[in-house]
């Protein structure tokens, strides 16, 4: 991997993603019972794959990213979080590097994802106007 041209702070949620280290609610609800397993947005069990690819939320945010990536079809194909991300670096795709993945990756559940995800909404149904 690249990993000289990933901030610090990229190259630790990549290395806690990839290793399955995030406190992430299936598998942090094991250790104490104040944490909800499930996805706060869907109350689906909340595990990396759902987090960052299946839930409705993350998969708005990669299809008006400016990606236009359908996490449901390549999650069909991939069944783990590892495996889509070598999928998603091995595409054609002309914008997809590591450390925008990662960069991209590392917003969900933080408040710039929110306003990341927002203020692109916003700009796609402007221009389409």
């Amino acid at each position: 991997m690249q990993g000289k041209q990933m901030v610090p702070r990229a190259q630790t949620f990549a290395w806690g993603l990839l290793h399955r280290a995030l406190p992430i609610g299936k598998r942090a609800s094991k250790f104490s019972k104040h944490i909800v397993g499930e996805c706060v947005r869907c109350a689906t069990l909340e595990d990396e794959m759902h987090m960052f690819f299946l839930c409705h939320f993350s998969k708005a945010a990669w299809f008006f990213s400016p990606w236009f990536i359908r996490t449901e079809v390549i999650a069909a194909n991939h069944h783990s979080t590892p495996q889509i991300i070598q999928a998603l670096l091995t595409s054609a795709h002309p914008y997809i590097k590591v450390t925008s993945l990662y960069t991209f990756c590392g917003l969900f559940g933080r408040q710039e994802m929110m306003l990341y995800l927002v203020e692109n909404f916003a700009n796609h149904h402007r221009c389409s106007l």
